[in-house]
């Protein structure tokens, strides 16, 4: 469920069919799709030529991926495959599909477990467990926490203590306090536990009966004027408060008796596996080393792989500097994830036509988008070594247009790329990745930065085209 584990669901798990052998000896090539390569030498030109990108690993293995992505895209038009069948869209979609069919298994699980009462919103209120307050605050400059500073702060908020009663206490906060993510919601905080405020604001809080106004309260941010609401202002607010502290307390329980009954079990080397993998994702694909078990299955790098490559990319980077226990809390709540889609399947969760149309009505203009970049109108005729070649030329084209900023980067629809690496014979290697930022490097005389890189022509480096990430964000 989406609150209390990962933001993104999990739909079954195709069988890699790539071809990992195309050159595997070769540092002189970096990726080939097809009869399509990206040589060594011609990645080293486009890093080189990308005004002020870094000359390092990450810069390298980016600009190759986005390659290997447009040269199989190419590959499937140059196949008569349209890529516009409903198995497409849904295997490109698979994070969507995912995380609304878990988002409705949570809705229907929340519906019949999870239920808040006035009553029991009516005691959180009159309890001494959490509070919900307005607060009115007249800042410091930024010279700082100065006797003279602190006397103007604390002038001004006599005057505007003067002016407030509880009727005008939201309008005036939204009006004059100099905390604008309160001062937007008439002053509101969040319900808070004892605690969780400096003390002199946490313990006048606690102090004030329902519908009083505090005096002047100094704290390291100003001075604060502070209200208690009376629970006929706020008695929703505590609701919303109420039903969300339970949903987390349920979450919680749920996911630990789904990880229990599923006797699910994080094999010890599995921080060890993550990190191999991370150190060369193309040779992990379809891999089937194991890095959790459970009732009825298990979790393996190679299904592990296909999450990372649609979860944020900061993701790869954290869990490579992540220690054993981090990475092993990963793999577990990942684990729960497919459970929780398995428990989604056997209640006949699915997908309705609504849901799927508006995938497909998003999808198919990101195709068409595709199609024109690579301009691609290949002759049927022509025999395999000339489609190769009309192929080649529209990759070299467009990324001499993309590297120069004549045209921005378009990402892929969601999963696309992966749904190709998986069905079309491709390659990637480690071997000319490093080739290729070696070139890089000496045609810059060691300066990785970029700063000392000539001009490139065009008006700029690669730019990203309008728009939100192609794949959905995690959320708390």
């Amino acid at each position: 469920m989406r609150r209390g584990l990962l933001a993104i669901g999990l739909m079954g798990l195709a069988a890699c069919g790539s071809a990992k052998d195309l050159f595997r000896s070769r540092a002189d090539v970096v990726a080939a799709a097809g009869g399509a390569r990206l040589p060594a030498q011609r990645l080293a030109d486009l890093m080189v030529a990308a005004r002020g990108a870094r000359l390092d690993s990450q810069t390298a293995e980016g600009i190759a991926n986005v390659w290997l992505d447009y040269a199989l895209v190419a590959q499937a038009f140059a196949q008569g495959d349209s890529l516009t069948d409903s198995a497409t869209v849904l295997a490109v979609h698979w994070p969507e599909v995912a995380e609304l069919r878990t988002n409705r298994w949570h809705e229907m699980l929340l519906a019949r477990n999870v239920s808040v009462s006035a009553a029991t919103t009516d005691s959180a209120y009159g309890g001494d467990d959490v509070r919900l307050v307005q607060h009115i605050l007249i800042g410091l400059p930024q010279a700082g926490d100065t006797a003279a500073a602190r006397a103007q702060a604390r002038r001004q908020a006599q005057g505007v203590r003067a002016r407030v009663t509880g009727a005008n206490f939201g309008a005036i906060a939204t009006q004059v306090s100099q905390d604008p993510g309160s001062a937007r919601d008439q002053g509101y905080l969040p319900p808070s536990p004892r605690g969780a405020f400096v003390p002199t604001f946490d313990s006048t809080a606690w102090a004030l009966a329902p519908g009083q106004v505090s005096g002047l309260v100094d704290s390291p941010f100003g001075v604060h004027i502070i209200r208690r609401p009376p629970l006929e202002e706020v008695r929703d607010r505590f609701g919303v408060w109420a039903r969300q502290r339970a949903t987390q307390k349920f979450d919680s329980a749920y996911a630990a008796g789904l990880q229990e009954g599923n006797a699910l079990t994080v094999r010890p080397d599995a921080a060890a596996r993550i990190k191999a993998a991370l150190a060369d994702l193309h040779a992990a694909e379809g891999s089937r080393q194991v890095l959790a078990t459970y009732k009825g299955g298990n979790l393996t790098v190679g299904e592990m792989v296909r999450w990372i490559r649609i979860l944020p990319p900061q993701l790869s980077q954290q869990l490579r500097q992540a220690d054993s226990a981090a990475v092993g809390q990963f793999v577990k709540l990942l684990t729960t994830n497919v459970l929780l889609l398995r428990q989604a399947d056997s209640a006949g969760v699915a997908l309705d036509s609504t849901e799927y149309l508006g995938l497909r009505q998003r999808y198919l203009p990101a195709l068409d988008s595709l199609r024109a970049d690579l301009d691609f109108k290949l002759d049927k005729s022509l025999s395999r070594g000339a489609r190769d070649a009309a192929i080649q030329a529209k990759l070299d084209s467009l990324f001499d247009r993309l590297i120069t900023g004549q045209q921005p980067l378009r990402p892929m629809p969601t999963a696309l790329g992966q749904v190709l690496r998986e069905r079309m014979p491709h390659d990637m290697r480690q071997a000319g990745l490093a080739r290729a930022l070696e070139i890089a490097r000496a045609a810059r005389g060691g300066d990785s930065t970029g700063a000392a890189a000539p001009p490139a022509p065009g008006p700029g480096a690669v730019q990203p085209a309008p728009g939100g990430p192609p794949v959905p964000t995690p959320q708390p």
